[in-house]
């Protein structure tokens, strides 16, 4: 084939890119995308007053977990075991199966659309999802943007095999969705998944070093008053991934409802507070953001109110959510 670009819907997820890109999957196939409704309502993070080692994330969406359920097959495969000279072929004939790939870990010094490039070695992660003359199509972050463009498949080769001496230990994996799965939309999974986050609770493989559902509140007020102590430090300095995976929690729990809406008719109350609560997050990464740019502490004051009045107003809808699905 000349070309071959499998599809790819855009997520509402944009903080982790391999989130995102499986998101983006699921989204594309009708057959699985109610997988979207069943799943990302409970969150997870790691017990730390660091941003930077936080980890804020959606619980049981990880790419193995759709393995497991049987909506995708996963291949692994070692770079040791394919010859640079046949790898372009290989990875084309992966996409006209209907493969999508993930790599791990590719050096950015030779990947002509990053900030890295030509300037220092930094391993990152990138997926592809097709290929056309001489490019592939990948998702990445460009411009610090999540976005979807081409690269020449020459780049993609070498950011691979620049290293020989690490081929050993170099993998990536395919994820092929299941066509003959059906994902149907459940009331009951949602209620479940739901509880869980209003008990900061975790059905199934909890870890119990996690912290997980309303309880990650807890943690962001850690790690923003961690900073507000040590302001002027170098501990003050803030990720900001975990504040923007937190305002994106909420246009997906706003989102969520909207599906709720269809099945039951919700109270006019419920549809209110989801807008306010994800607007007033909206605003705390905003803010986040401004602190980044001008360090002014005055910022993480006001975002630790936020925090607390957002909590409060969070546990009171998921109560009301949990009762109108009848828990």
């Amino acid at each position: 084939m000349m070309k071959k670009i499998l599809p790819l819907i855009h997520a509402p997820i944009e903080t982790y890119q391999g989130t995102s890109f499986i998101l983006s999957i699921l989204l594309a196939y009708e057959n699985m995308s109610d997988a979207y409704f069943n799943n990302y309502v409970n969150l997870q993070c790691n017990n730390t007053d660091n941003s930077y080692k936080m980890k804020l994330e959606f619980a049981d969406v990880a790419w193995e977990d759709y393995r497991v359920s049987g909506i995708a097959e996963m291949n692994l495969y070692y770079l040791k075991n394919i010859h640079r000279d046949n790898f372009i072929d290989f990875i084309k004939e992966r996409i006209d199966q209907g493969n999508y790939l993930i790599f791990y870990s590719i050096d950015e010094y030779y990947l002509s659309y990053s900030e890295h490039y030509k300037n220092d070695h930094f391993s990152h992660d990138t997926y592809v999802y097709g290929y056309e003359i001489d490019c592939f199509c990948v998702m990445a972050y460009k411009e610090r943007k999540l976005s979807r463009f081409n690269i020449p498949m020459m780049e993609l080769l070498m950011a691979l095999y620049c290293h020989e001496s690490a081929l050993d230990d170099l993998s990536f994996c395919t994820f092929r969705p299941n066509h003959a799965v059906k994902e149907i939309f459940s009331l009951e999974k949602i209620k479940l998944s739901l509880s869980d986050y209003y008990h900061s609770e975790h059905t199934g493989n909890k870890n119990t070093s996690l912290v997980y559902g309303i309880n990650t509140y807890d943690i962001l007020l850690s790690c923003v008053r961690k900073a507000i102590l040590n302001f002027g430090t170098e501990l003050a300095y803030i990720d900001l991934c975990p504040f923007r995976l937190f305002w994106e929690h909420k246009k997906v729990l706003k989102d969520h409802i909207t599906k709720i809406n269809e099945s039951i008719i919700l109270d006019d109350m419920i549809n209110g507070m989801i807008n306010d609560i994800e607007s007033k997050a909206m605003i705390i990464f905003k803010l986040m953001i401004k602190y980044s740019l001008n360090n002014d502490g005055h910022i993480l004051e006001s975002v630790v109110s936020y925090l607390l009045q957002l909590r409060e107003k969070e546990e009171k809808l998921i109560y009301m959510l949990l009762i109108a699905l009848g828990n």
